[in-house]
């Protein structure tokens, strides 16, 4: 009967362990929500500047946009279109 007790109160122990850290694990993405945001939002901006700097080397190898004034023009491009795509994402994740 003691062995039963010890157990079960164990347990219960264990239960309000789990409840005091789900509650600290709530309580940090409830106050630090803008650095989980901001982390996800720059991640999403690397990933665009990445994929648009991948079609601008496709582009390359293509034999396009190869003089060095149109190497600027298309920095230039990838650079807004990459921009473009991260904030478009940004606003159809929060909006949805």
């Amino acid at each position: 009967m003691v062995f039963f007790s010890i157990l079960f109160l164990k347990i219960g122990d264990l239960n309000l362990t789990s409840y005091y850290l789900y509650r600290y694990a709530f309580s940090f993405t409830f106050y630090f929500h803008w650095l989980i945001s901001s982390v996800v939002n720059f991640s999403l901006l690397a990933l665009c500047y990445h994929m648009s700097n991948g079609i601008r080397h496709l582009l390359w190898d293509l034999g396009f946009f190869l003089e060095l004034s149109k190497v600027y023009t298309s920095g230039i491009i990838m650079l807004f279109s990459a921009a473009f795509l991260a904030v478009s994402n940004i606003i159809r994740f929060y909006f949805s």
